[in-house]
């Protein structure tokens, strides 16, 4: 964003090292993308798993054997809440995806902000 902001202030007319730049943050964004929405999709199939689960427990016509292993798949599936974190730091889903786009933004106002005061 800093090299954005001060090629667009300072005018240059070299436009490869933006280029670049944009192209790797493009990249970067966008595998950080793909594996929040690869999790996100993981915790769903969970849920529909869940469901399914809960489906053959409540069918009675169903062997009892059966019906006892999908009661114990349930409890693990309870008991063991997925989650998927980074270094025990932060989770990987959706919420990090907008967590990041909002650092981004507060980044891009401070920047803008020190190069109105720089430019005066």
């Amino acid at each position: 964003m800093w090299t954005s902001l001060s090629f667009y202030h300072n005018g240059d007319k070299d436009s490869r090292h933006l280029i670049r730049t944009m192209m790797w943050c493009t990249r970067f964004i966008l595998s950080v993308a793909f594996v929040c929405i690869i999790c996100e999709r993981l915790l769903s199939m969970r849920v529909k798993t869940k469901i399914l689960v809960n489906d053959i427990i409540m069918d009675y016509d169903q062997p009892p054997p059966i019906r006892l292993q999908a009661k114990a798949f349930m409890e693990l599936i309870v008991e063991w809440p997925l989650t998927i974190s980074v270094y025990e730091m932060f989770n990987v889903d959706l919420t990090l995806l907008v967590k990041f786009i909002n650092v981004c933004t507060t980044y891009l106002i401070v920047i803008v902000q020190v190069l109105h005061i720089i430019t005066k």
